[in-house]
């Protein structure tokens, strides 16, 4: 988005979604809402969106600097950003899964696995449960991992047997990968909504979490009577997942299972 001097064409944005935040905005609002971030967003894209205007006072232009001064943002400055505007990529530590994926799961998305029963969905889960926890040499996060259960119980037994192979293949790094993988198990549409929607910030904020996992989506939506509910309940799950994602330059992975 950009205004151009000398009555060039016009580039409009039209709402807060369209608006990116200057690094020095970043630092200067580090301590604020994202509500209040929101407003301040919006509020700028309605006021870049209008005509340019001659003959306006010094006043309103250096209001309308200190505007570009939030929004606005060069290419050279996004590939330099320290906490990454741009997209990552999750390794799996296999060429032959990378070269399916096209070199592993982006950050900033909503990803589905979906497959029958025993077709491998969990057990790729829990591969990804420790390569995010890799540094970025090794194309990892050096993240942690949230893993909310809907149905059937969180593998730690299998899990801990891949952390100890992950052990041996990485001796160079000191990573208690188990210690960094947060299970909830959660069985009710409520309580997951509560949880992503009100306890997952504050945890993704603490302990840098890189990856959130829900296996699976569908459970806990099954026995809904009130479809129009259900509907918006279901809108609203993935609302709070992508601003996480978003926010926190975070995998989020969606599993679902066919019958």
């Amino acid at each position: 988005m950009c205004e151009v001097e000398n009555g060039e064409k016009l580039r409009k944005i039209n709402d807060a979604h369209q608006a990116i935040l200057t690094p020095q905005a970043h630092l200067l609002l580090k301590d604020f809402t994202e509500e209040d971030v929101h407003t301040l967003k919006a509020a700028a894209a309605k006021l870049l969106a209008k005509p340019t205007v001659t003959g306006l006072g010094n006043a309103y232009k250096e209001f309308l600097k200190w505007v570009k001064f939030f929004v606005y943002i060069t290419a050279s400055e996004l590939l330099n950003l320290p906490y990454s505007k741009r997209h990552s990529l999750v390794s799996f530590a296999c060429t032959a899964l990378d070269k399916c994926t096209r070199g592993g799961i982006l950050t900033r998305g909503i990803t589905e696995f979906c497959g029958h029963a025993s077709a491998g969905k969990t057990q790729l889960l829990l591969h990804l449960c420790l390569t995010v926890q890799l540094n970025v040499e090794l194309r990892g996060l050096s993240g942690g991992v949230t893993f909310i259960c809907t149905g059937n119980r969180f593998p730690s037994k299998r899990s801990f047997e891949m952390s100890k192979y992950f052990i041996r293949k990485f001796p160079a790094y000191e990573i208690n990968y188990m210690a960094n993988v947060h299970v909830e198990h959660i069985f009710e549409s409520n309580a997951l909504l509560k949880c992503v929607g009100e306890r997952l910030p504050a945890l993704m904020s603490s302990m840098c979490i890189k990856l959130i996992i829900i296996d699976s989506v569908a459970a806990v939506f099954r026995t809904y009577v009130d479809y129009v509910e259900r509907s918006r309940d279901m809108r609203r799950l993935p609302n709070h997942l992508l601003q996480l994602a978003y926010k926190y330059n975070s995998v989020v992975i969606c599993v679902n299972q066919q019958r």
